[in-house]
């Protein structure tokens, strides 16, 4: 076994995004304590429309941290996890197969194993990331995100996900990593993606086309 480990956000980059992300989890976390002191110093005085549209607007806040909160924590357990990977043969059909063990997922991998020099748990991290980004914070549960494997070379094996329908992936600048705002917590997860390839010694491919979102990372097979 071999040890990879490629740096991602240096340190210059990484404290930008903290505080921009400190920003960002601000806005909703003022919302919710704003309406929350309107409500309980003002509750006799508001009509029940005001008071139902201040719990709707908290709920909403609550909501949206949580995203956040979440994208936040994906990057920075990605990038803890991508400076300690363990890179050696691992059965790639068997991780995909079990990533995509869910009703709105579907895998299409060989019934036999798929060896790639990969880091199994790596791995199963950055694919969960990136079908959480495929689906967006509200999935429609109908809709199939589906893992897919091929060998486009005897040196490469590649992990295929499509979600047809899904909207576009926003790009991401190292320099703003959390713009555009509305779409931070997909961006975060993006990150993480990033970070967990490049360690691997990856490649991520993203596209969007007329039948949905398709993004690849392609692994060195296994001699």
């Amino acid at each position: 076994m071999t040890s990879a480990g490629e740096p991602g956000l240096g340190t210059p980059e990484r404290t930008r995004l903290l505080a921009t992300a400190h920003h960002e989890l601000n806005t909703p976390l003022s919302v919710i304590r704003g309406w929350a002191d309107t409500l309980s110093q003002l509750w006799d005085n508001l009509s029940d429309d005001e008071r139902r549209r201040g719990i709707q607007t908290i709920g909403r806040a609550a909501t949206e941290l949580a995203t956040l909160l979440s994208g936040v924590l994906a990057e920075v357990r990605s990038d803890n996890l991508a400076r300690h990977v363990q890179v050696g043969p691992v059965d790639v059909a068997a991780v995909v197969r079990e990533v995509a063990d869910r009703p709105e997922r579907r895998a299409e991998a060989p019934a036999g194993p798929v060896v790639a020099l990969t880091d199994a748990t790596a791995l199963e991290t950055l694919l969960e990331h990136l079908i959480d980004a495929h689906r967006g914070s509200e999935p429609d549960p109908a809709t199939v995100t589906t893992v897919s494997i091929d060998r486009p070379d005897p040196g490469t094996v590649r992990l295929t996900i499509h979600t047809a329908g899904a909207p576009p992936l926003p790009e991401f600048d190292l320099d703003e990593p959390l713009r555009p705002a509305d779409r931070s917590a997909v961006t975060l997860r993006l990150l993480a993606v990033d970070r967990l390839a490049r360690a691997l010694d990856g490649a991520l491919d993203i596209r969007h086309g007329a039948s949905g979102l398709t993004t690849s990372v392609t692994l060195p097979a296994a001699p």
